[in-house]
């Protein structure tokens, strides 16, 4: 069990470390990251405070969606803030930015996922049968090793997204149920009217699962216990959600109109019926050692206590937790096959059930191990497992370094910060760059310094020459701001500064290093002793020197000064002269020559963080 308790501890510190790697947001995020910002600045009453200053006044949506998560998060945030106000770290100061309160409020996020996780699987290791006689804690370090090795479900676990804000309370019924407990539907059917309303189909299918599919709970109590936590849901939901959003309304009752009846959801893209089984899964999983492991894990019930549960002598239910994994497993594949009848898919809405595929996963890796005793081929068979989830650690931890340069945004608006406490002003926020790292906790809160975030084009005119500073993804050269028709010529601008974001991967480090070894057999043997006395002393500049120097980046978003009208000469001669540079940037980036590999690589990333994207 020391084991697994430091496993436990590398879950939470990894969630906190891919926190800190990419420290930004994105624009799926920003609902709910905005959300607990303006709770937490300006509170909540009167309602006037809402109408005034609330982000999603200005930016409702195409539709609501709930404060229940972001007010839970809040509430916890103030709990902490308070004693740290008292030893005097205000970490809501004014003349300077709120990321530490963001990566706070994240942290809370990050932490509530990774300990239900933990709860999970503490609570089926506390019906293994077989592990009361044998070696305890088997298939909960199996379980926790697996964890370990999931990019998205870490590196995600900290981040706004409304699915990740419902992981938490999904994998806390997911414990529940586990062990026999079925009033974990109750939580289930509150999260799926609060806050997804997937989660509430998963709990239904669930319920079938578990009456009508195994027997162990009668389909009337399982309905009653479904209605019950929807009651409690939709009256959460209406009367927080009416006051905020100052209109009667059930976000997600919303939500299932406009994506499910009225079939919008397909605005962000569609994809065949068969995504989920032969493409977002395998994303999800890489190595696919849990959806290989999947029909072994059904094979056998680890709360099964050697009895009868069909036999006259028995009682018909022998633990309350009989059958428990194979329910859960069969309702989450379930679940995908029902997922896939709504046209757009994201990973992100079957997230739910990569918790319950490694729990399986992990109980066969168990079972392997305990017959690994009675032969080589069973002991090199779980070798090999462990290599294979070693490598998808090591996986991991490099896509969660690559996708910490995918937040161009979160750079930016540190430069602007600074420039415009330096020349207090207005700033024009273009959607490009709050779509990659922008948030209300990222800009510097200060009375002499404003941002504008105003898409409308009339508007847009209209404010126009109030601007001091422009942050936009659109370069200076092109002459034309947008198709608003808002020309540079009026007035002159110059760039002070440039955000890059990630490109694509090189392999030209590596083969550099290999050629240099080639003609020195000892630049090779060098290298890795310096990475060696590097790890001793808890340190990886070289690997991660190297690293850097694999990822290829290209400028992205730009910032623009208004400058005087007698510097226009001037102005239009550093124009030239950057339109040159980055002319020579461009075509110097078409001749790179990356390898197969390389492509490979930068197409995993792509898909990671920049195709299913609502």
């Amino acid at each position: 069990m020391a084991k697994i308790r430091i496993l436990d501890a590398c879950v939470l510190l990894v969630i906190i470390l891919f926190m800190g790697m990419a420290p930004y947001t994105k624009v799926e995020e920003s609902f709910n990251i905005q959300a607990i910002h303006d709770i937490l600045n300006y509170g909540f009453y009167p309602y006037q405070v809402v109408e005034k200053n609330y982000d999603h006044i200005s930016f409702p949506g195409a539709v609501p969606r709930s404060f229940v998560g972001s007010l839970v998060i809040a509430a916890i945030a103030k709990v902490i803030l308070f004693p740290l106000s008292l030893v005097g770290i205000d970490l809501m100061k004014t003349d300077s930015s709120q990321l530490t309160l963001q990566m706070l409020v994240r942290g809370i996020l990050g932490l509530a996922n990774g300990l239900m996780l933990i709860r999970f699987r503490d609570q089926l290791n506390q019906v293994v049968f077989i592990e009361r006689k044998h070696k305890r804690g088997v298939t909960g370090f199996w379980f926790t090793l697996l964890v370990l090795s999931q990019f998205h479900l870490l590196f995600y676990s900290s981040r706004t997204l409304p699915n990740f804000i419902a992981l938490p309370v999904v994998n806390f019924a997911f414990s529940k149920l586990i062990s026999g407990d079925i009033t974990g539907l109750t939580w289930l059917a509150f999260v799926g009217v609060v806050l997804r309303l997937e989660v509430g189909i998963l709990g239904g299918i669930i319920a079938l699962m578990s009456s009508l599919g195994f027997g162990n709970y009668s389909f009337s109590f399982c309905t009653f216990l479904l209605f019950s936590g929807a009651f409690v849901g939709l009256a959460t939901s209406f009367f927080i959600d009416s006051y905020f959003w100052g209109r009667l309304c059930v976000p997600e009752l919303e939500a299932f109109f406009f994506n499910v009846i009225q079939g919008k959801a397909a605005q962000w893209g569609t994809h065949p019926f068969s995504a989920y089984f032969t493409e977002l899964l395998w994303k999800l999983f890489k190595p696919p050692i849990v959806l290989l492991l999947l029909p072994s894990g059904l094979l056998s019930d680890p709360a099964d206590d050697g009895t009868n549960p069909f036999s006259k002598k028995t009682p018909s239910i022998t633990h309350p937790s009989r059958n428990s994994l194979r329910i859960l497993t069969l309702s989450c594949l379930t679940y995908v096959f029902v997922m896939s009848f709504q046209p757009h898919k994201e990973w992100r809405f079957i997230i739910y059930v990569v918790p319950v595929f490694m729990m399986s996963a992990a109980n066969a890796l168990a079972s392997f191990q305990r017959q690994a005793s009675k032969g080589f081929l069973s002991k090199l068979l779980v070798f090999v497992l462990f290599v294979g989830i070693c490598s998808s650690i090591l996986l991991s931890f490099l896509m969660s370094f690559v996708s910490s340069f995918n937040y161009p945004g979160g750079d930016v608006i540190q430069y602007a910060n600074h420039y415009m406490l330096e020349h207090p002003g207005v700033a024009h926020l273009d959607v490009e760059p709050c779509m990659t790292g922008i948030t209300k906790f990222t800009e510097v809160h200060s009375p002499s310094v404003q941002f504008d975030k105003t898409e409308d084009a009339k508007k847009l005119s209209e404010l126009w020459d109030s601007f001091s500073l422009l942050v936009t993804e659109k370069r200076l050269s092109n002459r034309v701001y947008n198709e608003s028709s808002i020309s540079f010529d009026g007035s002159s601008w110059t760039m002070i500064y440039s955000a890059k974001k990630f490109e694509a991967i090189s392999m030209r480090p590596l083969f550099f290093l290999v050629q240099q070894n080639q003609k020195d057999k000892s630049v090779l043997p060098a290298f890795l002793l310096q990475v060696l006395n590097e790890l001793t002393h808890g340190r990886i500049d070289t690997v991660k020197h190297l690293l850097e120097a694999m990822v290829v980046r290209s400028d992205y978003l730009y910032v623009y000064k208004r400058i005087k009208p007698d510097s226009q000469q001037a102005s239009s001669n550093h124009l030239i002269q950057e339109s040159v540079e980055q002319k020579e940037k461009v075509e110097e980036t078409k001749d790179l020559d990356f390898d197969k590999v390389g492509e490979k690589l930068n197409n995993e990333i792509d898909d990671l963080e920049g195709v299913y994207t609502n």
